[in-house]
């Protein structure tokens, strides 16, 4: 399925990514730390999949993300729900307005169409290719270069529905002139939805890595650091097993991934 949103003009990259702050940020976090995750000396790739209930062709695309787990250490995968396809008559309740948004940003400077399933691996379209063993190269030679930037994660204990968490970013030398900013997202696995209209009516379908929270992107001062303290609202009724936080660090301009890191939620 395709959709051709409104070409995005007159607007420099650099200034794309400023409206997908979708979060607050909010007090600093309190309690003690209960877990951390620090990113390592080799790139992390970013894997998003921009998807929809509402699209027909994109179940399989969700099943091929949900067999990503436990690839941590050199990928990280995020599922980003569009609504552009609730119109169809199925409303995705996990979609945000943004999320459309930023797949028209790095769709508009990778100069190629919008459409689900989607996938952009370090903010550049991309084709899944025709064996796992391409992809698994792909991700391979991205973990052969040198990280352009540190993330440190450090995750507080769940309490009345709140995760507290802080992280740190910092450019490297190398990257150290570059305009970059920080996304932080809250992911949730274990999802499930009977679906009741639209393309896929009376399918059941499973979901993984799916973006609930987001906020970015947080500004890095050219050859310096940012910390912040912040946190995510949880839902009561599910487990926080389910639950992970990642963060990533992006060129504004070119739209280049330069690290990534995620954790899950602290047991």
């Amino acid at each position: 399925m395709k959709n051709a949103l409104s070409t995005m003009l007159g607007k420099g990259l650099l200034g794309l990514l400023g409206p997908l702050s979708m979060v607050p940020i909010s007090a600093p976090a309190a309690g003690p730390i209960m877990c951390e995750a620090r990113s390592p000396e080799h790139t992390v790739a970013l894997l998003e999949l921009f998807t929809s209930e509402g699209c027909s062709s994109c179940p399989p695309a969700d099943r091929w993300l949900s067999g990503l787990k436990g690839t941590g250490a050199t990928l990280v995968p995020l599922a980003l729900h569009v609504d552009y396809w609730d119109y169809i008559g199925w409303k995705d309740v996990f979609a945000q307005p943004g999320f459309a948004a930023r797949q028209e940003q790095q769709a508009h400077a990778g100069n190629t169409p919008v459409y689900t399933p989607q996938f952009f691996v370090q903010g550049r379209p991309y084709r899944l290719p025709s064996s796992a063993d391409g992809f698994g190269r792909d991700i391979a030679a991205i973990a052969q270069k040198p990280a352009g930037a540190d993330i440190s994660l450090f995750l507080g204990q769940v309490a009345d529905g709140k995760l507290s968490f802080k992280f740190t970013a910092r450019l490297r030398q190398t990257q150290a002139d570059a305009p970059a900013g920080v996304f932080v997202a809250l992911y949730e696995n274990g999802l499930t939805t009977s679906v009741k209209a639209g393309e896929n009516r009376g399918a059941t379908l499973h979901h993984d890595f799916v973006v609930r929270e987001w906020i970015g992107p947080i500004a890095i001062p050219a050859g310096g650091s940012t910390e912040r303290a912040m946190s995510f609202s949880l839902p009561l009724d599910r487990p926080s097993a389910n639950f992970g936080v990642a963060a990533f660090v992006q060129n504004a301009r070119t739209f280049d991934v330069m690290q990534a890191l995620s954790r899950q939620v602290c047991a």
